[in-house]
C-alpha cells in the first residue's frame, strides 16, 4: 500500500498492528512542509505505522522505517537519501 500525505489515523497499538500484519508492505510519502501528515499529533496519542518517506524541498528524501520512543517524545529514525 502506498499513501501520499496521509494524516495519523490511529494510536500506537493500531500502528503496531499495521506493522505486524503488513510488514514491509506499507509506504507513506509526504512533503515535510505538509501539515496534514503531522495531525492529529503524537501527544494526542496518534501515530503512523512504519514506512514513512519524507520528500525535502531539495528533492532529496528521508526514509523513516519507524519511531524510537524516548522519555519525552518519539523521534523518527530517518536515513537521508538523494534522488538520482
Amino acid at each position: 500500500m502506498v499513501g501520499y500525505g496521509m494524516p495519523r489515523v490511529g494510536n500506537q497499538a493500531f500502528a503496531n498492528l499495521v506493522d505486524k500484519m503488513l510488514s514491509g508492505k506499507v509506504v507513506h510519502i509526504n512533503n515535510k512542509e505538509d501539515p496534514i501528515t503531522v495531525i492529529p499529533t503524537i501527544p494526542m496519542g496518534f501515530h503512523h505505522p512504519s514506512g514513512e518517506i519524507h520528500i525535502q524541498d531539495s528533492g532529496e528524501w528521508d526514509v523513516c522505517p519507524g519511531v524510537f520512543p524516548t522519555p519525552l517524545h518519539f523521534v523518527c529514525l530517518c536515513h537521508h537519501k538523494a534522488l538520482t
